[in-house]
């Protein structure tokens, strides 16, 4: 099935859990770097300020240099969480770490990004820092229709590396992305709330760029966290974009050729329109929307010439009518792009131009929008307008007085993060709402 440009295959990544250790010099081992590659040179490099806190590490891979130091460790245990960043939280209490400093607050910092995550417009860009010594959890939330296509992709930098660079390299440590449904949005679980409910997670593969795609089947409020792992550091990109699941099922044609929506009266307000329907020539192909069997082709006095195919992942049907020719024959299988026959006005169509109806029925539950299911949206990921230099800078709210981090910018806004109330909540502010302040 078609999807966006930005989409690939989700690492597979073992139940393993890493911690890169940090150098005093901020140059990070990473790209498969030896020790002797290292500014320091081979056998100095320095051992990392957290090396007593990594020590608590059951260490299934330890390398070693001349020094002694840890370059890196991997960490494998027989985890029973569900998603990866459970069994990551499993692991960190059978380390003894969820009782530390860092630990705890890695966790806290986490519940808190599921309480109240900044109210975001798809598509969304948002680029930061991470400070190794302050977990940080960032979680956005955002409205979505039935049938619309999800992606979130989160990138860390090292310094000096580029998004793509990072993308194709990987940057040594892992992310948790994870997808919930709010299920009350005008009552966030720190009010008293229910808690969201999960839905998606990545795999957290430390290879590529961590990625989360999700197909909404209920519309609503949803929310997405993305955590790196203790001790992550360097710049990081966070996108987020929707567009269709399903393939536009006329050739060469787009929503903008859809002249007649979802419900609209018909026969005089006697009945609702169950479909788009999709102005082109005669004879332009109509192609499979998305995988399935096709389970009728035949002759209507309403749809004309028609053909059924049923999508048994996704429990629906897919209707294709008024159509001037049949490609294809029921119970063969039919992936998104095949042809399945040619635009006509067949049926009670044979007054209007040439165009395809095109309905989505849930089985046990009828008609739904095929709107989401097809529009593609043109808004391009925006820019950041703010200036970088901030991002993870202290500064000040002026009309509250209110003490915060910077953590990074999206558009011309700062996604803040409250400092010494203990609570971590985010927020998304204008730049000139910010007065810098020198950190504590």
């Amino acid at each position: 099935m078609r999807r966006f440009s930005l989409d690939r295959n989700l690492p597979g990544a073992p139940p393993v859990f890493s911690i890169m250790n940090h150098f005093q010099s901020s140059t990070p081992l990473s790209r498969g770097f030896s020790a002797s590659a290292h500014p320091h040179g081979p056998g100095r490099a320095p051992c990392s300020p957290w090396t007593s806190i990594l020590a608590k590490l059951p260490v299934l891979v330890v390398l070693l240099t001349a020094s002694g130091c840890a370059v890196a460790e991997r960490v494998e245990e027989a985890f029973r969480g569900e998603t990866p960043r459970e069994r990551y939280v499993e692991g960190l209490d059978r380390a003894g770490l969820d009782g530390t400093l860092l630990g705890s607050s890695w966790m806290r910092v986490g519940e808190a990004a599921l309480e109240s995550g900044p109210l975001v417009a798809l598509p969304h860009r948002e680029e930061g820092v991470l400070l190794p010594e302050e977990p940080t959890a960032l979680s956005a939330s955002f409205d979505l229709r039935r049938g619309e296509y999800l992606q979130v992709v989160f990138t860390r930098q090292e310094d000096g590396d580029s998004v793509d660079e990072a993308r194709e390299w990987g940057s040594g440590s892992r992310v948790f992305i994870d997808l919930h449904r709010l299920r009350d949005p005008d009552r966030p679980t720190e009010e008293g709330g229910p808690r969201p409910i999960t839905l998606a997670w990545s795999e957290a593969g430390s290879g590529l760029a961590d990625t989360l795609v999700h197909e909404a089947s209920v519309s609503g409020r949803y929310l997405a966290r993305a955590q790196p792992e203790l001790l992550a550091g360097g710049s990081f990109t966070l996108e987020i974009r929707s567009g269709p699941s399903m393939d536009f099922p006329v050739a060469g044609r787009t929503t903008r050729d859809i002249q007649s929506r979802f419900g609209a009266a018909r026969d005089g307000g006697r009945r609702e329109h169950h479909g788009v329907d999709i102005f082109a020539p005669r004879g332009t192909p109509v192609l499979a929307a998305g995988p399935g069997v096709v389970r009728r082709v035949n002759e209507t006095p309403i749809g004309g010439k028609v053909v059924w195919v049923f999508d048994q992942e996704r429990n629906l049907s897919r209707y294709y009518a008024h159509l001037d020719s049949q490609a294809v024959e029921a119970g063969r299988r039919v992936e998104p792009g095949d042809t399945l026959g040619t635009v006509g006005n067949t049926g009670n169509a044979r007054t209007t131009p040439p165009h395809l109806h095109f309905g989505i029925y849930v089985r046990g539950e009828g008609p739904v929008d095929p709107w989401p299911y097809l529009y593609q949206p043109a808004s391009p990921l925006p820019p950041v307008r703010v200036d970088p230099a901030r991002f993870g800078t202290a500064g000040t709210v002026r009309a509250d007085d209110v003490p915060v981090r910077i953590v990074s910018g999206s558009g011309n806004l700062y996604r803040v993060r409250t400092r010494g109330d203990g609570q971590h909540r985010h927020s998304l502010v204008p730049a000139e709402a910010l007065s810098p302040q020198a950190a504590p």
